[in-house]
């Protein structure tokens, strides 16, 4: 894809620097290009373990309902209200079909203990406002006959979409281009001043830059508090290993299907994505051939026809969360605000993300919402509870 404008140099002022050039990052540049800001990203797009570039493209709410936390659930529904009208105008922009499906979750029961996991996951969806289509094995296999004859029942949630998010990063990108942004993916941040003075260096050659902004957003995920002097250099974030497995498989599942084990995501060029691995392992990058023999197992049982499946890739990421596992999204100091945090819902919360970073950049707004997941949270003491 041609992302229309080709950009060498770094300026020296900008509207907003935006530190990060993940799917939050490409988000909120488009949203604040869109206002008419002149936007600035930079990105080290040689870093290892980039979580959009691993992740499966879910746009999930509902299957994503078993997580409970205050806001959380409010958060998520609202930027999937708003995703068909963003992926619009990012297609409009770029001239790119992003692939947008809307054809919902089926979570599949193998077994006893997968049905009794998808009726604990029922009323905790349907406590939340969700009302999951329950399925018979002979729904289950008319919508999926892939699937295997181990199925004793299912869910359908029909309000959750997936996309092929490598493809709408890419239109994203050029969508930033066209307007009035640029990015620099050969650059490593090293310092954001509350001032708003961007300093690092590039990737390739020895050159140094210095940028003054206006505002910045320090939105590199899980290195958003790691080898990088800012005002959220303190933050409680750490990084959770997930592995992700692709195989080639045109039309094998019309939807997304998940089970307690798994999850398998059809792309439209004829990928079949499986994920994903939960591992506490810091940066380590190395794929590890057990978190992929428990992804392929599991599939296996669920859709036996993968086994002569082509493997096309293994990728890893890192997906940034918080102590309270909730998104840090707000002003740190100064001219200095964060995008992080967002774990499994990076896919998910990216145009809300932009939308409460937009109104609080632009029009001085601060969304209900933000009151969740400001940083200035963690410079609370914790309470502590006493007994008698």
């Amino acid at each position: 894809m041609d992302g229309g404008i080709v950009t060498t140099e770094i300026p020296q002022r900008v509207d907003v620097g935006i530190v990060g050039g993940g799917i939050i990052g490409l988000a909120v540049a488009h949203e604040l290009a869109e206002r008419g800001r002149e936007v600035v990203i930079l990105d080290d797009g040689a870093r290892p373990g980039n979580a959009t570039h691993a992740s499966a493209g879910m746009i999930a709410p509902v299957a994503e309902a078993d997580v409970e936390l205050p806001g959380l659930c409010e958060f998520r529904q609202w930027s999937h209200q708003l995703y068909p009208e963003f992926v619009a105008r990012v297609e409009e922009r770029a001239g790119v079909d992003c692939s947008l499906r809307r054809d919902g979750t089926l979570l599949v029961a193998l077994d006893r203990d997968h049905a009794a996991e998808l009726e604990r996951l029922r009323d905790i969806m349907r406590d939340q406002g969700f009302e999951p289509q329950p399925l018979g094995v002979k729904d289950v296999l008319d919508m999926e006959p892939g699937l295997s004859a181990r199925v004793v029942g299912g869910l359908l949630l029909e309000q959750d979409d997936h996309i092929d998010q490598r493809v709408f990063m890419q239109a994203l990108r050029i969508a930033v281009e066209r307007g009035r942004g640029r990015v620099f993916d050969d650059v490593v941040v090293e310092r954001v001043a509350p001032d708003g003075v961007v300093q690092g260096h590039h990737t390739r050659g020895d050159g140094r830059f210095e940028l003054e902004c206006e505002q910045v957003v320090v939105a590199a995920g899980s290195w958003s508090n790691v080898g990088l002097d800012s005002p959220g250099a303190e933050l409680p974030l750490r990084p959770v290993r997930g592995q992700v497995v692709r195989l080639h498989a045109p039309a094998l599942l019309r939807r997304v299907v998940r089970t307690p084990d798994v999850y398998m995501v059809p792309h439209a060029a004829g990928e079949l994505v499986l994920g994903a691995s939960v591992e506490e392992q810091g940066f380590d990058a190395q794929p590890t051939a057990g978190a992929v023999f428990d992804l392929l197992r599991h599939a296996w049982r669920a859709l036996p026809g993968i086994y002569d499946l082509p493997l096309k890739e293994i990728s890893v990421g890192f997906r940034p969360v918080s102590r309270d596992h909730l998104p840090v999204i707000g002003r740190l100091q100064g001219r200095v605000c964060v995008a992080t945090g967002h774990f499994r819902n990076g896919i998910l919360l990216a145009p809300g993300t932009a939308r409460l970073l937009g109104q609080l950049l632009c029009d001085a707004v601060q969304h209900a919402l933000l009151g969740h997941f400001e940083p200035q949270r963690f410079a609370q003491p914790v309470e502590k509870t006493t007994n008698g």
